[in-house]
Order: C-alpha cells, then structure tokens, then sequence
C-alpha cells in the first residue's frame, strides 16, 4: 500500500515539473497495467512469490501512472472556469460579494470578489479586483461593480514567483479593477461567514492594540494577516531563518492542536471520569480547524490542517497504523487535492521537516526523577538541541534550491524562538482574540506583555545578527542537477544511521554547494536578457565578468516594485550578486520605478540617466552622446 502510494505521488509530481509529454506514453500504459492487475486478481495468481513480486510491481506501475495523469482532469476542472477571451477589456456589470480581507496600498484597495451574478454568463466565479474609490471596503459586503477583467495572468521570467500558477491554484477567474466612471451600488452586507468575523477581529484588535510596536505580529499570529508586516522585520526574519515563525503556518497549527491535547489531558488526569466526554484527539483536532480557519483557510494551513488530522487518524479511529503510512497517505492526499503544491517551498519545506524528525528523532527514555547530574543535563540537551539541528541539515538543501540562501543563526534563534512563540507568544494572542470582546481591559494587558515579549526576542535577534555580520545569511548561488544530487547525497550520509567513516564524505559533497566550481567563458560571450514587466522596460545585459541593468520596470510603491520583485530575482537566478552599472532611460514610472527595490539589494556601480531620473543617489552621471564601453 505506502509503496503503490508513493508511486502515486511521484507520479504527481513528475507531471509538476515537466510539459505534460509523458502523458502520451503513460496512458498506454497505465490500461496495460490496470487489465494485467484485473488478470492477476481474478485468477488469484498470488499463491506464488513470483506471482506476488509480479502483482505488487503493476500495482506500482499503476499507481505510477494515475498520478501521472491526475492533472488532467484537475487542470480541466480549473482552467473551464477561466475568463472566456472575448471578455477580456470589455465593461461588464456583475453583482457579488467580497469574500477576502481588502488589502491597502498607496492607490488603491485590492480584494477577492465572488460574483453571483453577470449578464455575460461568467457568475458563480472568483476574481481579484482592484479599487481605486474612496469608500471603505469591507468583508461580506454585497455590490453591484462595473469591471473591466483580464485572463489571470503573471510575469513569465526565471528564478521569480510563478504569479499566474499561484491565481490558478487558488481558483483565480480573472483579474481586473472597479470602473469609477459606473455607478457602484451596497446592495447588502453579510455578517455570517468566516471572512467577515476575521475582519471585525482584525478591526478590534487594531483598535485595542494601537499604538505596540508588535500589532503587526499579533495580527499574523492570530488572524493569518500579513499585510501590516512592514519590510524591515520581513528582512531580519529572512536573516534569521524564522520567517516561519511569525506567520500562521503548519509548525502553529501543530503547536495548538498538541497544546489543546496537553490541556484536555491534564484536565482528564484531575476528573478521570469524564474522559469518555472529553476524546483529546477529536478535540485537539477541532482545535487546529478553527485555528487554521481564523488564518484564511489558505493553502498552507490547508495542508498543515490535513497532515494534523491523518496523522491523528489512528487515534481517532482507535485503529493503529504505521506512522510511516500515514506520512505517506497525507502527501498523497495534499497532492491529489491541490497537484501544483508540489511547485512550491512550503511544501517541500513542510515534508522534509516532517519527514527528517520522524526518521531521525527516535524515542528517549523518560527522566523519571527531578534529581540534577550531568548525565540528565546532557540527556535534556540533546532533547531540545538535536531536532533543531536534524530540521536544519534537512532543510539545508530545500532552503538553498528555492531561495539560495541559508541562515547559519537558524538554529541557534530558533532554539529560542519557537518555544518562546509557539508556548507563550501564540497561545497570549489566541486569548486575546477570544476575550477581544468581552474583557478589552485584560486584553490590553495581554497584548502589551505580548509586545514587551516580542521586542525583547526582536533585540536579541538583531543583536545575534550584528555579531554575525556577512556570515549571518549566507547568499549562494542556484543548484544544478550534479550539485544538487550531491548536496542531497551529503546532507544523507549526515542524518542517516551510518558509519562515522562514511560520514566523512559528506564534507566533498556539501563543499560543492558553498564553493561552486565555475567554467570558463569564451571572453566575447554577451547575453541579452528582456524581462517580463508587463508595460515598460527591463534588460540585463551580461558578460563573463560584468552585468548591466537598462531600465529597471515600473514600481509606485513598495508592493509594486518590479525592481524587487522582478529583476533583482532574475540578477539572483543568473548568480549576478552585483551590478557594473545601472541606466536608466528617463524618469517615467515604468521604467525608472524599480530603482530603489535594485538599489536595496544589491551593489550598484556607476549609474547613468537623463535628469528626469529623480531616485537616484548622489554620484550618478548623465548619459552624454558618443558615450562606449567595451
């Protein structure tokens, strides 16, 4: 069964990350293997090992081949909803309601819009809207827009965020904006959904919290909500490998499910007689669907939801199961519903960790008396030590394919961290959010404990930074397929039960990641690179020992710059960690925008452009006629 299983889910996610061509091959195949397995079954051909050896390869071939072909239906079933091509561009009159919180950027609201209704025949679909007006848009408010939509549509460019397979996967028709020039009428407000209490939270904990510096934390703690998180703690976040701390993510979700069955536990052991009433599995895991549903019900907590309650199922159904199954099973069944999760960090982020602590952390003995010695002090250490540093080689090589990048004071800060954020932090905010309400004083003071908490892990955070200066976040470069086998090879000769002598080899394999051999380049090689900025400019040009920028794309504000989001990402993929020079053309938004998200990241050389071009420091040059470099 986890054999069958697993081919399945490989299967799934070798259709991810190819075009789709072996499909042509598999289909043949997969109604070979289903008629040969019907054979094998009806004869009970498995009286025999042969015969068995020979009925469990099919049954693993089909599960190979299903998976295989699981995305076209799934795809079918997205891409049948998409915007129709004739729509695109044209006025069209839908009524609906807002079903996501209104996100607020410098020009305008941006917001999910579920339409009910539309003379064009496109209802009963979900869109991204943008709104330029002046009314104060809020959750499960009902209107009748006038928008104009286009196809879900992302920046096609390498080493960026895949925009437009995010939109598919969250189901994403269209997108587009409010026509102001059309009348917009309120033609209801509904005050029942889940989405609309998640705003009246996050209204009454920025009205009780004003003023604390950690108001923002709270609100991703609590509701999942990341838009108040300002750059600066995003960038000592990434320094200090906890980014996943401070968001609703799968480690959160488990950490209250685990501290609701500590605590129905505890109360069972004071009244053992209620303990039919009170089943701590049931409860621990309703525990992690109400918390994951405050966070949005997003992906993520989706999966951290999903893996929580197969690996709960056990107890649930009072049925034992193989833990290693049930790992299995709950990959399976993420793939199945969501094919593409594959194609993302988390996911390989939440499995890997998952899946180096079920195999590397093995059961300790319990200390069965308060008595303090070396031998118990050591014994504790290696308890709270050994699984940071088991998630840390695990995720060593996820970390540096999809960011290229590796925080060396992870484990360290998140010996700290997590306990501190999980025990004391997120269990504060969840209280605060239940007596919101009822007892705003005592809220008040629980968020301000919660803030002085905060400020002080902040401080030592920073300061574990300062000290580590350049080597704090190590910048590397991207894998190719031989570095990426061995760094895979080494970082599992290092977690797996071998061999000290083997263990040794680890070190070659792991140097090939950190001091990456470069080839030689003929010296008149030159690669052009036009980016993918929608209206606008972006170009790289690039040699064996310089990098140009021309033109830097659009960039109004700090969640629009094309320069950040778009071509240091590139400049990061083609493993340019500086630039020669940057020109920008003249000062029009779209191509002179994205100068500070460029000048942020990365070192900047020279730096030419006409005097419309208002971003740039002092030491710029003006482009001046007749001017060559070779």
């Amino acid at each position: 069964m986890r054999l069958v299983l697993l081919a399945y889910s490989l299967g799934v996610m070798l259709d991810s990350f190819t075009d789709g061509s072996l499909r042509a091959v598999v289909i043949p195949g997969l109604l070979a293997c289903s008629l040969i397995c019907a054979l094998l079954l009806r004869d009970r051909m498995k009286s025999t090992h042969t015969h068995s050896t020979l009925a469990d390869c099919l049954w693993i071939g089909t599960g190979l081949c299903v998976g295989l072909t699981w995305h076209t239906p799934w795809a079918f079933n997205g891409l049948s909803g998409a915007l129709p091509g004739d729509l695109e561009g044209r006025n069209l009159p839908v009524s609906g309601e807002i079903i996501s919180l209104p996100q607020q950027g410098r020009r305008a609201q941006r917001f999910q819009f579920y339409i009910h209704s539309c003379d064009c025949e496109f209802e009963r679909r979900r869109i991204l809207l943008n709104y330029y007006g002046d009314a104060s848009l809020q959750v499960g408010q009902r209107w009748h827009f006038t928008v104009r939509l286009n196809k879900p549509r992302g920046y096609a460019n390498p080493g960026t965020f895949d925009y437009e397979a995010w939109l598919f996967q969250q189901r994403i028709a269209a997108r587009g904006y409010v026509r102001l020039n059309a009348p917009a009428l309120l033609t209801g407000h509904s005050t029942q959904s889940i989405a609309w209490w998640r705003f009246s939270a996050k209204q009454k904990l920025l009205q009780i919290g004003s003023g604390l510096d950690s108001n923002a934390i709270v609100l991703a703690l609590t509701l999942g909500d990341r838009t108040e998180l300002d750059a600066s703690r995003w960038e000592l976040f990434n320094q200090t490998g906890t980014s996943h701390l401070f968001v609703i993510s799968g480690l959160h979700i488990g950490m209250v499910a685990g501290l609701c069955f500590w605590l129905v536990s505890a109360l069972l052991w004071l009244s053992p007689g209620v303990s039919g009433r009170l089943p701590r599995q049931k409860l621990a895991a309703c525990a992690a669907l109400l918390y994951a549903l405050l966070a949005g019900f997003t992906l993520p907590t989706q999966r951290a939801f999903i893996m929580i309650v197969i690996f709960m199922s056990a107890y649930l159904s009072q049925r034992p199961s193989p833990v290693s199954l049930r790992f299995i099973v709950a990959l399976s069944c993420i793939l199945t519903l969501n094919p593409l999760a594959a194609m993302t960090a988390g996911f390989w982020f939440s499995f890997v960790a998952v899946g180096v602590l079920l195999c590397c952390v093995t059961s300790n003995p319990p200390i069965r008396d308060f008595e303090v010695n070396s031998q118990h002090s050591v014994r504790l250490l290696q308890r709270f030590v050994k699984p940071q540093l088991i998630i840390f080689l695990g995720l060593l090589v996820p970390l540096i394919f999809w960011t290229q990048q590796v925080s060396l004071m992870a484990p360290l800060i998140n010996m700290l961290a997590i306990p501190l954020v999980g025990f004391v932090v997120v269990p504060l905010c969840l209280l605060a959010l239940l007596l919101a309400y009822p007892l705003p004083q005592v809220v008040t003071l629980l968020l301000q404990w919660v803030d002085h908490i905060l400020n002080l892990l902040f401080g030592i955070m920073e300061q574990l930074v300062a000290a580590g200066g350049q080597w704090a976040l190590l910048q590397l470069t991207s894998l190719n397929t031989p570095t990426l086998l061995a760094a895979i090879l080494g970082v599992l000769l290092l977690l797996l039960p071998v061999s000290r002598t083997y263990r040794y080899l680890a070190l070659p394999l792991l140097l090939s990641v950190f001091l990456p051999a470069t080839s030689p380049v003929d010296a008149p090689s030159l690669w052009l690179h036009v980016l993918d900025v929608d209206q606008g400019l972006a170009v790289i040009l690039q040699t064996p020992n310089h990098a140009l920028v021309y033109d830097t794309g659009a960039g109004e504000d700090a969640e629009s710059n094309l320069g950040k989001s778009v071509v240091v990402p590139v400049l990061k993929h083609l493993d340019i960690e500086s630039l020669d020079a940057l020109i920008v053309s003249h000062g029009d938004t779209d191509h002179a925008g994205g100068i500070p998200g460029i000048m942020a990241a990365l070192p900047v050389g020279r730096r030419y452009g006409s005097e419309s071009v208002t971003d740039f420091q002092q030491g710029a040059e003006f482009c001046v006629a007749g001017q060559s470099w070779t």
